[in-house]
């Protein structure tokens, strides 16, 4: 009886084993596209180099670069400018020379010293507010997620009771009634900006709450105030670090805002809004550099922390891996 296969022909073909079978078997697993089926082959992955990092994720490292810039342009102002921000220089309205690379103001003042040290007043104002209502949208927004029922309700309710006004309309409300200053800034920044935190945790929560984890720490009465601060909040946080970076840059607009109007910063603390209006009661008369460099500043800050949220958006938001 003639078997069912022919003879093999391993020994036709070199670098192949013989195996009594009529098709041949590789000396080396296979590479390229067959390497992830091939039983032998190693399932470890290597971490993507920077090239990919860089391809995969420019707004993260764009933004952190224009933020770290301005940080670090406005920590070392006093440093590299010869000038205090509220220093008088001499001439009034002097154009932009070597000695005053900005010009000066309508007050005499360094507008280049202004312009940095209103960037510290503005960040920290900024960033203190933003999380301040950070702390407070977490603290609220989880309760209110993992408690549910009535008090979820009522959490709920309030939150869209506030976000009703529009953010500068609510600011301008807070401010005039309790009056400008700069924790009162702080202040209303934290409670304007809180609501956002208090939906997003919220959302977060009531996904995290049913999952299999938080049964288990359920299970073996581990108490409520444990759990949420152990198990669900830091599963939950990512979300929350995307909306402060956004929230920061929404936050230096307001207080610029309130201070253009007169009801932010009292004078003469350097603030950005408050020194582009000064300069545009000069503009008619060509002193166009007291208001420019003040407000591209401006400009180039809230880009800078929207272009971060963005990247940071798509390191910690799983739908855009």
């Amino acid at each position: 009886m003639k078997p069912l296969h022919g003879p093999s022909t391993d020994d036709k073909m070199p670098g192949k084993r013989k195996t009594g079978r009529c098709y041949p078997v590789l000396d080396h697993p296979p590479s390229g596209p067959l390497m992830r089926h091939h039983p032998g082959a190693s399932t470890q992955r290597h971490p993507p180099g920077l090239r990919y990092r860089w391809r995969r994720l420019p707004s993260l490292y764009i933004g952190a670069a224009l933020v770290g810039g301005v940080v670090i342009a406005s920590a070392l102002a006093p440093v590299f400018i010869g000038y205090g921000a509220t220093e008088r220089v001499g001439e009034l309205l002097a154009s932009p020379s070597l000695a005053h690379p900005f010009g000066t103001d309508v007050n005499s003042m360094d507008v280049m010293a202004r312009t940095f040290h209103a960037g510290r007043y503005d960040l920290g104002v900024a960033t203190a507010g933003a999380l301040l209502a950070m702390a407070i949208g977490v603290a609220v927004g989880a309760t209110a997620g993992y408690a549910g029922g009535i008090i979820d309700e009522i959490i709920t309710r309030v939150v869209e009771g506030i976000q009703a006004f529009p953010p500068l309309v609510l600011a301008l409300g807070l401010v005039a009634a309790v009056g400008g200053s700069t924790p009162v800034l702080i202040g209303v920044i934290a409670v304007v900006q809180s609501v956002y935190y208090v939906r997003v945790m919220r959302a977060q929560v009531l996904s995290i709450r049913e999952r299999d984890y938080v049964r288990a720490a359920r299970a073996i009465g581990l108490p409520r105030w444990q759990i949420i601060t152990w198990h669900v909040v830091p599963n939950g946080i990512g979300p929350i670090i995307v909306q402060m970076s956004l929230n920061i840059g929404v936050a230096i607009l307001l207080i610029s805002a309130l201070s253009f109007i007169g009801l932010g910063a009292p004078p003469p603390t350097p603030e950005w809004g408050a020194m582009i209006a000064s300069g545009l009661k000069v503009t008619v008369t060509g002193e166009w550099w007291v208001w420019a460099f003040p407000g591209a500043m401006l400009f180039a800050t809230v880009v800078a922390f929207n272009i971060l949220g963005d990247g940071l958006r798509d390191v910690l938001d799983p739908t855009t891996r």
